[in-house]
């Protein structure tokens, strides 16, 4: 079988996130990409094979990005983009009689929904250790990530559910923490083998961040 090629002749005149044609057809474009990467991993990946899901040629892949190198990067970008922004709305429109916003951020974050995006976030991290593009993408999503999370760390300070005297870096880089550690692990028990249920998860993460609201009063009066 003879080998995709990495670009076209003209690649150069292409940059990485350009818009070009229907904003509909290149988020569609992404997600099948976010698929296929996911299920197949990079190097198995065809560019044929994520036109043909969204009904297109490849010329229509081409014409947004110069390769698949290019592509992947996107579809990256795109994944751990909307993995957090999705978890911070959820948050922040969490009502106080379920659970806290923070309860509601970490559940979001650690679900073990969305195995094709945690395989393709994975290997991104992989990945980055040799190639400095793939590096510089998963560098500047994970500081835009931190960042959001710091800021609704400071919120949760104003609204009396995260003790002040903690670290907003060190509340996000624990979100963090738990969010890859799961990515990793269920990457690899994809059979649900000893993965909690939703509810494991709810409980648990409950607790953790019972730690980290402000110390109870009256447990300090007593």
């Amino acid at each position: 079988m003879a080998r995709e090629p990495l670009s076209r002749p003209d690649a150069a005149l292409v940059t990485r996130g350009e818009s070009r044609g229907s904003p509909q057809i290149t988020k569609q474009l992404l997600d099948a990409s976010v698929t296929v990467f996911g299920q197949n991993g990079f190097e198995s990946s065809r560019v044929a094979d994520i036109a043909r899901r969204c009904g297109v040629t490849t010329g229509a892949i081409y014409a947004r990005w110069p390769n698949k190198r290019e592509l992947f990067v996107a579809a990256v970008e795109h994944v751990m983009g909307h993995m957090t922004a999705g978890a911070l709305e959820d948050a922040r429109t969490t009502s106080p009689e379920e659970c806290t916003a923070l309860d509601a951020l970490v559940s979001s974050l650690v679900s073990p929904d969305g195995d094709l995006a945690r395989s393709l976030v994975l290997e991104a991290y992989v990945i980055a250790r040799r190639d400095p593009l793939v590096r510089e993408c998963v560098l500047g999503s994970l500081t835009a990530e931190v960042e959001s999370l710091a800021s609704f760390a400071a919120d949760g300070k104003a609204d009396g559910v995260v003790d002040e005297s903690l670290s907003n870096d060190a509340v996000a880089l624990c979100c963090q923490a738990l969010s890859m550690g799961l990515q990793l692990v269920s990457t690899v028990l994809r059979d649900g083998h000893h993965l909690p249920t939703d509810d494991d998860w709810i409980t648990l993460v409950a607790r953790l961040m019972a730690a980290v609201g402000p110390p109870n009063s009256g447990t300090d009066a007593a």
